[in-house]
């Protein structure tokens, strides 16, 4: 097994999340970073509006 941490952070006291991950030993670096890259995706909301 390959034991992987994933962090997120946007700078603010407490604003951070982390979980770890255990993965075949046989994952590639570029499907841990898909992996993450989706975890990520998963841990924030925001987007964009206009505003008068």
């Amino acid at each position: 097994m390959r034991k992987v941490k994933f962090t997120v952070s946007i700078g603010l006291v407490g604003c951070r999340r982390e979980d770890i991950f255990e993965f075949d030993c046989d994952i590639t670096d570029e499907e841990i970073q898909q992996a993450y890259t989706d975890w990520m995706y998963e841990q924030i909301d925001g987007g964009w509006e206009d505003v008068d």
